[in-house]
Protein backbone atom coordinates (compact mmCIF):
# COMPACT_ATOMS: atom_id res chain seq x y z
CA UNK A 1 0.00 0.00 0.00
CA UNK A 2 1.33 3.58 -0.62
CA UNK A 3 1.84 5.27 1.96
CA UNK A 4 0.66 8.99 2.28
CA UNK A 5 3.76 11.68 2.65
CA UNK A 6 3.35 14.64 4.59
CA UNK A 7 2.32 18.15 2.03
CA UNK A 8 5.14 20.34 1.63
CA UNK A 9 6.05 23.17 3.52
CA UNK A 10 5.64 25.42 0.21
CA UNK A 11 1.83 23.49 -0.42
CA UNK A 12 1.20 25.00 3.00
CA UNK A 13 2.55 28.51 2.75
CA UNK A 14 0.74 29.15 -0.37
CA UNK A 15 -2.57 27.69 0.92
CA UNK A 16 -2.48 30.11 3.46
CA UNK A 17 -1.60 33.09 1.23
CA UNK A 18 -4.74 32.35 -0.95
CA UNK A 19 -7.22 32.35 2.23
CA UNK A 20 -9.82 35.57 1.08
CA UNK A 21 -9.31 38.64 3.48
CA UNK A 22 -11.78 39.11 6.19
CA UNK A 23 -12.98 42.62 6.83
CA UNK A 24 -14.80 43.35 9.56
CA UNK A 25 -17.65 45.54 9.87
CA UNK A 26 -17.38 49.01 11.80
CA UNK A 27 -19.59 51.87 11.89
CA UNK A 28 -19.52 55.36 10.74
CA UNK A 29 -20.68 57.82 11.89
CA UNK A 30 -20.93 61.24 10.17
CA UNK A 31 -22.14 64.69 12.09
CA UNK A 32 -24.15 67.68 9.86
CA UNK A 33 -24.36 70.74 12.01
CA UNK A 34 -25.70 73.97 11.44
CA UNK A 35 -22.65 76.74 10.28
CA UNK A 36 -24.10 79.63 12.44
CA UNK A 37 -25.24 77.71 15.68
CA UNK A 38 -23.39 74.59 15.61
CA UNK A 39 -26.44 72.96 16.66
CA UNK A 40 -27.62 69.83 15.09
CA UNK A 41 -29.51 69.67 11.53
CA UNK A 42 -31.47 66.84 11.69
CA UNK A 43 -32.96 65.83 8.34
CA UNK A 44 -29.87 66.30 6.10
CA UNK A 45 -29.42 63.70 3.35
CA UNK A 46 -26.23 62.40 3.15
CA UNK A 47 -24.90 59.28 0.34
CA UNK A 48 -21.30 57.65 0.36
CA UNK A 49 -19.95 56.17 -3.08
CA UNK A 50 -19.32 53.24 -3.53
CA UNK A 51 -18.43 49.99 -5.61
CA UNK A 52 -22.18 48.85 -6.69
CA UNK A 53 -24.89 50.91 -7.75
CA UNK A 54 -27.90 50.64 -5.28
CA UNK A 55 -30.77 48.50 -7.06
CA UNK A 56 -34.22 50.63 -8.35
CA UNK A 57 -37.20 49.79 -6.59
CA UNK A 58 -41.21 51.40 -6.18
CA UNK A 59 -41.81 54.05 -3.46
CA UNK A 60 -44.89 56.48 -2.87
CA UNK A 61 -44.98 59.75 -1.97
CA UNK A 62 -48.80 60.81 -0.64
CA UNK A 63 -50.93 63.71 -0.88
CA UNK A 64 -52.56 64.02 2.44
CA UNK A 65 -53.50 66.96 4.29
CA UNK A 66 -52.41 69.40 1.17
CA UNK A 67 -48.73 68.24 1.69
CA UNK A 68 -46.43 65.78 -0.42
CA UNK A 69 -46.03 62.79 2.74
CA UNK A 70 -42.93 62.25 2.65
CA UNK A 71 -41.49 65.78 1.86
CA UNK A 72 -38.43 64.58 1.08
CA UNK A 73 -37.62 61.18 -0.77
CA UNK A 74 -34.20 59.25 -1.52
CA UNK A 75 -33.86 56.39 -4.15
CA UNK A 76 -32.10 54.74 -6.72
CA UNK A 77 -31.70 55.98 -10.13
CA UNK A 78 -34.29 53.86 -12.32
CA UNK A 79 -36.70 53.68 -9.27
CA UNK A 80 -40.64 54.28 -9.85
CA UNK A 81 -42.32 56.92 -7.80
CA UNK A 82 -46.26 56.28 -7.01
CA UNK A 83 -48.26 59.43 -6.20
CA UNK A 84 -51.30 58.68 -4.85
CA UNK A 85 -54.08 61.80 -3.79
CA UNK A 86 -55.38 60.79 -0.37
CA UNK A 87 -57.22 64.05 0.04
CA UNK A 88 -60.54 65.59 -0.52
CA UNK A 89 -59.52 67.89 -3.05
CA UNK A 90 -57.76 67.20 -6.19
CA UNK A 91 -53.83 67.96 -7.02
CA UNK A 92 -51.73 68.38 -10.11
CA UNK A 93 -48.23 67.16 -9.82
CA UNK A 94 -45.54 68.70 -11.82
CA UNK A 95 -41.79 69.11 -11.95
CA UNK A 96 -39.43 71.24 -13.89
CA UNK A 97 -36.26 69.64 -12.39
CA UNK A 98 -33.57 69.17 -15.24
CA UNK A 99 -33.13 65.67 -13.74
CA UNK A 100 -36.66 64.65 -14.23
CA UNK A 101 -39.54 67.09 -16.02
CA UNK A 102 -43.30 65.71 -15.96
CA UNK A 103 -47.12 66.31 -15.57
CA UNK A 104 -49.68 64.64 -13.69
CA UNK A 105 -52.62 66.70 -14.30
CA UNK A 106 -55.45 66.73 -12.29
CA UNK A 107 -56.74 63.44 -10.69
CA UNK A 108 -58.22 62.46 -7.52
CA UNK A 109 -57.01 58.60 -6.26
CA UNK A 110 -54.43 57.08 -8.05
CA UNK A 111 -52.82 58.35 -11.23
CA UNK A 112 -52.45 56.01 -14.33
CA UNK A 113 -49.14 54.87 -13.68
CA UNK A 114 -45.98 55.31 -12.00
CA UNK A 115 -43.02 58.30 -12.60
CA UNK A 116 -40.16 57.02 -13.76
CA UNK A 117 -36.96 58.32 -12.56
CA UNK A 118 -33.83 57.24 -14.53
CA UNK A 119 -31.22 59.81 -14.09
CA UNK A 120 -29.50 60.63 -11.19
CA UNK A 121 -30.19 64.24 -9.70
CA UNK A 122 -32.66 66.74 -7.41
CA UNK A 123 -36.16 66.59 -8.45
CA UNK A 124 -38.17 69.25 -6.99
CA UNK A 125 -42.06 68.67 -7.52
CA UNK A 126 -44.90 70.92 -6.53
CA UNK A 127 -48.65 71.12 -7.17
CA UNK A 128 -50.11 73.46 -9.72
CA UNK A 129 -53.06 73.93 -7.33
CA UNK A 130 -51.97 74.16 -3.84
CA UNK A 131 -48.73 76.52 -4.15
CA UNK A 132 -47.52 76.00 -1.03
CA UNK A 133 -46.84 72.33 -1.39
CA UNK A 134 -43.40 71.69 -1.99
CA UNK A 135 -41.09 67.91 -2.22
CA UNK A 136 -37.71 66.76 -3.08
CA UNK A 137 -37.00 63.35 -4.76
CA UNK A 138 -33.17 62.80 -4.45
CA UNK A 139 -32.38 60.33 -6.95
CA UNK A 140 -28.93 58.89 -6.33
CA UNK A 141 -26.49 56.63 -7.98
CA UNK A 142 -24.51 56.11 -4.83
CA UNK A 143 -25.12 52.89 -2.88
CA UNK A 144 -24.74 54.39 0.21
CA UNK A 145 -27.36 57.03 1.87
CA UNK A 146 -28.90 57.81 5.13
CA UNK A 147 -30.99 60.73 7.09
CA UNK A 148 -30.02 62.34 9.95
CA UNK A 149 -31.60 62.02 13.30
CA UNK A 150 -32.31 64.44 15.82
CA UNK A 151 -28.43 65.08 17.08
CA UNK A 152 -27.58 65.19 13.58
CA UNK A 153 -25.80 61.94 13.06
CA UNK A 154 -26.15 59.58 10.20
CA UNK A 155 -24.41 55.89 10.40
CA UNK A 156 -22.92 53.72 8.15
CA UNK A 157 -21.14 50.44 7.61
CA UNK A 158 -18.04 50.75 6.45
CA UNK A 159 -15.22 47.46 6.34
CA UNK A 160 -12.27 47.92 8.44
CA UNK A 161 -8.86 47.74 6.45
CA UNK A 162 -10.32 48.63 3.47
CA UNK A 163 -8.89 51.74 0.81
CA UNK A 164 -6.66 54.85 2.14
CA UNK A 165 -8.26 56.92 -0.15
CA UNK A 166 -10.42 59.50 0.71
CA UNK A 167 -13.97 59.52 0.76
CA UNK A 168 -16.68 61.86 -0.46
CA UNK A 169 -19.67 62.76 1.39
CA UNK A 170 -22.81 64.50 -0.64
CA UNK A 171 -24.85 66.26 1.84
CA UNK A 172 -28.31 67.74 1.02
CA UNK A 173 -31.04 69.44 3.23
CA UNK A 174 -34.44 71.58 1.85
CA UNK A 175 -32.94 74.68 3.76
CA UNK A 176 -30.29 74.92 1.71
CA UNK A 177 -29.76 78.29 -0.46
CA UNK A 178 -29.64 76.03 -3.63
CA UNK A 179 -31.54 73.12 -3.26
CA UNK A 180 -30.85 71.80 -6.35
CA UNK A 181 -27.28 70.31 -5.62
CA UNK A 182 -25.48 68.60 -2.97
CA UNK A 183 -22.48 70.11 -1.07
CA UNK A 184 -19.25 67.69 -0.81
CA UNK A 185 -16.77 67.18 2.14
CA UNK A 186 -14.24 64.83 1.61
CA UNK A 187 -12.36 63.10 4.63
CA UNK A 188 -9.84 60.01 4.99
CA UNK A 189 -11.46 56.62 6.21
CA UNK A 190 -10.76 56.37 10.23
CA UNK A 191 -12.11 59.82 10.29
CA UNK A 192 -15.23 60.79 11.86
CA UNK A 193 -16.71 63.68 10.22
CA UNK A 194 -18.42 66.62 11.35
CA UNK A 195 -19.80 68.73 8.65
CA UNK A 196 -21.10 72.30 8.96
CA UNK A 197 -23.15 73.82 6.69
CA UNK A 198 -25.19 77.42 5.98
CA UNK A 199 -28.97 76.86 6.51
CA UNK A 200 -31.52 79.70 5.44
CA UNK A 201 -34.12 80.22 8.09
CA UNK A 202 -37.31 78.23 7.96
CA UNK A 203 -40.40 79.29 5.89
CA UNK A 204 -43.69 79.92 7.52
CA UNK A 205 -46.04 78.25 5.63
CA UNK A 206 -49.64 79.00 5.89
CA UNK A 207 -53.14 76.47 4.54
CA UNK A 208 -55.52 79.37 3.80
CA UNK A 209 -56.59 78.61 -0.03
CA UNK A 210 -57.38 81.07 -2.68
CA UNK A 211 -60.00 81.25 -4.95
CA UNK A 212 -58.53 78.84 -7.61
CA UNK A 213 -57.67 76.39 -4.75
CA UNK A 214 -61.29 76.70 -3.01
CA UNK A 215 -62.96 75.47 -6.41
CA UNK A 216 -61.49 72.21 -6.54
CA UNK A 217 -61.82 71.80 -2.31
CA UNK A 218 -64.94 69.19 -3.42
CA UNK A 219 -64.26 66.86 -5.65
Amino acid sequence: MRSLSPRPLWFAILGALVLPAVSVAESLTITVLEEDTSQPVEGAVVTLPGANAPSPGTFTIAQEDRAFQPGVLVIPAGSEVNFPNRDNTQHHVYSFSSAKTFDIELYAGEPESPIHFDQSGIVEIGCNIHDHMQGFILVTDRPHYGRTDANGEVVFERASGGSSQSLNAGIWHPRLTETGRFLHHSFTPGDEPRIAIALEAEAEGGDELDQLQQEFQDL
